[in-house]
């Protein structure tokens, strides 16, 4: 795998003075040794030949292998070359992974704070860059963070499919681990949460305390998050009519899915926007008006917030029993909500990042490109 980096890069021309190109391409080739690009004992490339593929000076590979045999990792032997003399110096050398997200908001904080836990305690380091849930920024990010030299890409996909013939040629080059969304076609891993057990446990869950009946609010955008939470739902719910389990009485199975804009919403709402949310309540207020329903479940905990700014139907929603899901903090991200929301699940955003950092790191290292996916439960919450 090609590493493409330049005198002109920022990273590099970022910083002043010879001693730095040089420690950087001295850094890039820790990271190959690391990787098992170059083995113990194995012929080195020449310095010509390593100054053209770095697109660095010849000087400039000349002063970062010199560096590298003072520290006794490389030697060089005239009329015979270099060779690889100790690999185990590289071992804790970081590698540098490059994750790219699609938010722009308040929620990209949170973020970088799921990232920073993962990356506690660990020596290789990330890049982060936003794509503002648009495909096309999407790839651009992508491509400059290849074009900097990254080790590994991180991608949590913007909506939809389009970039999926793109991330294929891009995990043929480097290695590439998606978090929170499954994107068909492409030969990479993913780590996502189980949304579609979740459905089934939201089921369960209300079915077992007689709160049978049921309405689920969720987004139709086109993420698998979305997609397997409804599937999850469905399933439960037929499964339950179809062995004539919790068909009638107090533990009545009766689900009603609706489909409402949830990200854009709430995005909408940290620019103090309810135009969204406004058409909402007025869509679900002849739903909610009687004893049609016992319960109502949504997976982002903010809709409930963003309801109650609006009166008349947060007061619908006082004689419901409201579910949704919390984040290892279990704090709102509107901190004057109204709304009382039970929280029987809890999503481990930092495991997630964790897992997708350790896996692609086993790939960087071990140079395997088998997909596979990792899916980390929700956990019952005990109160």
């Amino acid at each position: 795998m090609k590493t493409a980096v330049s005198e002109t890069d920022d990273c590099v021309t970022g910083y002043s003075g010879r001693k730095t190109k040089s420690a950087h391409v001295a850094k890039v080739i820790k990271q190959r040794i690391r990787q098992g690009v170059y083995q113990a004992g194995s012929q080195f490339p020449s310095t010509r030949t390593l100054a053209e593929e770095l697109n660095f000076t010849q000087p400039t590979i000349q002063r970062a292998v010199r560096q590298l045999e003072v520290e006794g990792i490389l030697e060089s032997r005239h009329g015979v070359g270099i060779r690889v003399l100790d690999t185990a110096h590289c071992r804790t050398t970081p590698l540098l992974f490059g994750f790219v997200q699609p938010y722009y908001n308040r929620y990209s904080l949170s973020l970088h704070e799921y990232l920073e836990d993962a990356l506690d305690g660990k020596s290789n380091l990330c890049v982060v860059k936003t794509s503002r849930n648009d495909s096309k920024r999407e790839r651009l990010q992508v491509e400059t963070l290849l074009s900097s030299g990254v080790n590994g890409l991180l991608i949590w996909p913007v909506a939809g499919d389009e970039n999926s013939t793109f991330f294929q040629t891009v995990a043929e080059q480097i290695p590439v681990v998606f978090v929170d969304r499954v994107i068909e076609g492409v030969n990479a891993p993913s780590v996502v949460l189980d949304f579609h057990a979740l459905g089934r446990k939201v089921i369960r869950y209300v079915v077992k305390r007689g709160q049978g009946r049921l309405l689920s609010v969720i987004d139709p955008i086109d993420i698998s998050t979305f997609k397997e939470l409804k599937v999850g739902l469905l399933e439960e719910a037929k499964r339950l009519h179809a062995t004539n389990t919790f068909t009638s009485g107090k533990n009545a199975c009766d689900l009603t899915v609706v489909d409402q804009p949830l990200v854009a919403m709430i995005e909408a709402s940290y620019k103090n926007d309810y135009t969204l949310a406004h058409a909402c309540c007025e869509s679900l207020q002849p739903l909610l008006e009687g004893d049609r329903f016992d319960a109502i479940f949504c997976p982002c905990g903010e809709f409930f917030d963003i309801v109650y700014d609006h009166q008349d139907s947060g007061k619908v929603l006082d004689d419901l029993i409201r579910l949704t899901v919390e984040d290892r903090e279990g704090a709102p991200l509107f901190k004057d909500a109204k709304a009382v929301v039970q929280k029987p699940w809890t999503m481990d955003m930092t495991s997630m990042f964790v897992r997708a950092l350790d896996l692609l790191q086993d790939i960087t290292l071990r140079r395997s490109t088998q997909a596979r996916s990792v899916r980390i439960p929700f956990t019952s919450v005990k109160r």
